[in-house]
């Protein structure tokens, strides 16, 4: 006698395959899922870091130094700039101190509370004053740019309104490029 098979349904092979090929799209799923919540974790953090610097004010912790925590440097302030604070806003440390306040020679065109800073240029993005950017290695030779990290630093002064040097603003202005040499990585 003859034996019919009914071999109707799926053989193990077939359902080990199907099995495989489900975990393998099931992974490559979650591996774009995670990297997509990794770049927008990412994102947000430093959307609320440029928020955060925006508004960050400071005081120095002691006279003698001045720590800007958000950028990872800190400065040794000058005597006649002790009490020295800042506060960040657009990339520039505003650095402000009791003797900036006394300041009268500027006329209404610069406030000196804020006219004098350190200001920050990611590598790769650091522009001339008209505008042109500037190579990294460039920015390497120029005596203007401290480059800590990977961020270059350049001092930040009043180049409208106090032209006619009294005093009051050439000790301040010596004073705050005596603070820019002397940054360093924190």
């Amino acid at each position: 006698m003859k034996k019919h098979s009914n071999e109707s349904g799926f053989s193990a092979l077939e359902v080990i395959l199907i099995i495989v090929v489900v975990g393998v799209i099931a992974g490559a799923g979650w591996f774009v899922w995670h990297k997509s919540q990794s770049s927008k974790t990412a994102s947000s953090d430093a959307s609320q870091q440029t928020t955060a610097e925006q508004t960050s004010t400071a005081d120095a912790t002691d006279e003698s130094t001045l720590t800007i925590s958000e950028w990872g440097i800190k400065v040794t302030v000058p005597d006649s700039l002790k009490g020295a604070t800042y506060a960040i806003k657009d990339d520039v440390a505003e650095i402000d101190s009791p003797a900036q306040d006394a300041v009268t020679t500027c006329g209404t065109q610069v406030n000196p509370k804020t006219a004098w800073g350190i200001q920050r240029y990611a590598a790769g993005k650091v522009t001339a004053a008209d505008g042109s950017a500037i190579s990294d290695a460039d920015a390497e030779k120029n005596s203007a740019l401290k480059h800590i990290g990977n961020y270059f630093y350049k001092r930040v002064y009043p180049m409208a309104g106090c032209e006619v040097a009294s005093d009051q603003t050439s000790a301040i202005d010596t004073a705050q490029t005596s603070l820019f040499e002397s940054l360093v990585k924190e």
